[in-house]
């Protein structure tokens, strides 16, 4: 690492100087910029590689940490360093399978191991005896080892019926626990349904092929709904929805809604750079709508939710959105880590652009989220009187 961070800061310091005629000024343009910024880092380097009591640094670590702080200093939430290990972590957590079975998980800093941080009430994962806290040691009798992390923690991905085999620690007590996913986390709750009075109803947490969330999938659920019975009202649940593809959000919007509505995708240090994706004429379901939304209503359900306000072609009920009016990018970097930025905004018709702040319901009720599909949701309830 001292060569390849000290090293361009030493050449980029000569040419500054008046190496440039060589014609290595633009190259070197990077190195010079981080010299100026940041050479108190290098400052810092110089005093650990002369004074620190050891020779054994783990220097890949030392790099990655620098990385993560570059990204930290950006005080953005929604741009992120990840090493591999982290980034497997990450993509099970917001897997579908995984969230619907109610559980997460993260690396334990002190065993090595998988370390169970949630584990929802009522959930696939409470049923099976799991409990936060429990360290994961192998899935399917593959051990979780310094260096193969990433390629266990992938295995506690499945598809809805995936058996599989946990090795459990839990304080002192080892004992293995047979996992079985579903795409529902609770047992009693149904992704869609027909209510009484012909009000039909549809939950999904993401906009993905692997949920309701996708067009075709969408409109699936939609023929089976009108299967049962004629629809008078509709009510598309999106609490707790992390968002997804923008597009599939556009697409089911336009399910609803004639031409005219506009997504904008503008890069921000580019504003020539902008991706226009339309509404078409084609309406599938006319019937009155209504949005349920929570603090947990990120990126592409507030995109859809922005087109369902924006349009007066329903009514949103529920609590402040997540605020995610941004998209990303992800590039990986030399070392199969990835870099994850913020790249520009999103705009929705007129809607101001809503990141950080999110969007306010037509309707406000405060609920707690653990009263969601139960009795006393009184955001669905109202959803339902405003329907009838």
């Amino acid at each position: 690492m001292k060569k390849d961070m000290i090293m361009p800061c030493l050449v980029a310091a000569v040419i500054g100087a008046g190496g440039g005629y060589l014609g290595y000024g633009a190259s070197h343009k990077t190195e010079q910029e981080f010299c100026s910024k940041f050479d108190e880092v290098i400052e810092a380097y110089g005093i650990i590689d002369k004074y620190y009591f050891t020779d054994d640094i783990d220097e890949r670590r030392t790099e990655q940490e620098l990385v993560k702080g570059l990204v930290k200093g950006l005080d953005d939430r929604f741009s992120y360093y990840y090493t591999s290990e982290e980034d497997a972590t990450g993509y099970v957590n917001i897997a579908p399978s995984t969230v619907a079975s109610g559980f997460a998980v993260e690396r334990d800093i002190v065993s090595k191991m998988i370390k169970l941080t949630k584990v929802e009430k009522d959930s696939q994962a409470e049923k099976a005896g799991l409990q936060e806290g429990d360290l994961i040691t192998a899935v399917d009798g593959l051990a979780v080892e310094r260096n193969n992390y990433p390629e266990v923690v992938q295995k506690l991905l499945g598809k809805d019926g995936a058996k599989m085999k946990l090795d459990i620690r839990r304080g002192n007590d080892s004992f293995s626990v047979d996992f079985t996913r579903v795409n529902n986390g609770r047992a009693d709750e149904k992704t869609y349904e027909l209510l009484d009075n012909g009000i039909g109803y549809i939950k999904f947490d993401s906009f993905s092929d692997a949920s309701t969330g996708s067009t075709n999938g969408f409109k699936k659920t939609m023929d089976e709904l009108q299967a049962e019975g004629k629809l008078k009202g509709l009510v598309i649940d999106l609490r707790k929805n992390g968002g997804g593809v923008a597009d599939y959000a556009i697409g089911i919007f336009d399910y609803f809604s004639g031409a005219g509505s506009k997504l904008k995708h503008v890069e921000t240090k580019n504003e020539k750079n902008t991706t226009i994706n339309e509404t078409t004429d084609e309406v599938l379901y006319d019937m009155p709508l209504a949005v349920l939304v929570s603090g947990d209503t990120y990126s592409a359900a507030e995109i859809f939710t922005a087109f369902v306000q924006s349009t007066n072609r329903g009514t949103v009920i529920g609590t402040q959105t997540g605020g995610k009016g941004v998209y990303q990018f992800g590039e990986p970097l030399s070392d199969a880590t990835m870099l994850t930025l913020v790249e520009g905004y999103y705009y929705v018709n007129d809607v101001p652009n809503y990141n950080n702040i999110g969007l306010t319901p037509d309707i406000i009720i405060e609920m707690d989220d653990s009263l969601i599909g139960t009795d006393k949701d009184v955001q669905l309830q109202k959803a339902i009187e405003i329907l009838e």
